[in-house]
């Protein structure tokens, strides 16, 4: 698994993509995978549910990753998400992600937390 792309090519392919939402989840995830954001419990459900207004909503969105660290199949990653919306709001927020890759290359587990830079 390749972190950098994950973080970059998820988070591309589910707001600007036009595959499925649940197409797209399932292509970076493993079945059964856990995230954490900000200490609450992600199902795929919900990653499916906040996709779709995040599509309408969003006009443009980057990701920039700062640093990434694997070891076997565990890993660690700072990188900053920086959006649009089409309300002309500007979204910047640092994230930590800490994470486990399953043996078929997914995403098994991930937990994110906002850095406190975030704005």
């Amino acid at each position: 698994m390749d972190v950098h792309g994950y973080l970059t090519d998820y988070s591309n392919d589910l707001v600007f993509g036009t595959d499925d939402p649940a197409t797209v989840i399932d292509r970076y995830h493993a079945p059964g995978f856990d995230m954490t954001v900000d200490g609450r419990v992600w199902s795929r459900e919900r990653l499916i549910a906040h996709a779709h207004p995040v599509r309408r909503n969003t006009v443009s969105a980057e990701v920039v990753v700062r640093r990434t660290l694997v070891t076997g199949r565990d890993f660690a990653a700072v990188h900053d998400l920086r959006a649009t919306t089409r309300a002309g709001h500007e979204v910047n927020i640092s994230v930590l992600s800490l994470g486990r890759i399953a043996e078929d290359g997914r995403i098994a587990r991930i937990n994110q937390t906002q850095l406190p830079e975030s704005t």
